[in-house]
């Protein structure tokens, strides 16, 4: 497993770079019109098909020999929008089906990471307040040996 020695601000920024070129270049997400990175987003205003990457928690694990893993999981989250519920639900999860074959077709992110791998698959919602518009969402968790002091 590769050691990293970069601040952890630069690793997580080239992660969640190589996650959005790898989204925007697949060939199956081609039909996607925005990949959005963050939290804060008015869920109204959104063109879809798009794909929302969301952060998530984690607690590092200090391992010894000053290093620590970085289990550094991201939500990945399809939105489109349907008249027809039953077919919106459809759409959506199969965004998130796609959003996870795009994704595992490389499990290190370019050599980034010892692993890209997938953690939890989410069956589709029709999104609170927000009349026809659903999601889906599929778990990446990268893992990252990196060196502390």
């Amino acid at each position: 497993m590769k050691i990293q020695n970069k601040d952890l601000r630069l690793i997580y920024d080239d992660v969640r770079n190589e996650i959005e070129t790898k989204l925007k270049n697949s060939e199956n997400l081609s039909y996607v019109k925005s990949v959005i990175y963050g939290q804060r987003k008015k869920i109204g205003s959104l063109m879809t098909p798009t794909i929302w990457i969301v952060p998530n928690a984690y607690n590092p694990q200090h391992t010894g020999g000053h290093s620590a893993d970085h289990d550094i999981p991201f939500d990945l989250v399809g939105f489109v929008k349907h008249t027809d519920p039953e077919q919106g639900l459809k759409d959506a999860q199969d965004l998130a089906l796609d959003i996870y074959d795009a994704l595992v077709s490389d499990r290190t992110l370019n050599g980034l990471a010892s692993d890209f791998r997938p953690t939890r698959v989410d069956p589709a919602y029709e999104a609170q307040g927000a009349n026809n518009l659903f999601f889906s969402a599929v778990q990446f968790t990268c893992k990252i040996k990196r060196r502390e002091q």
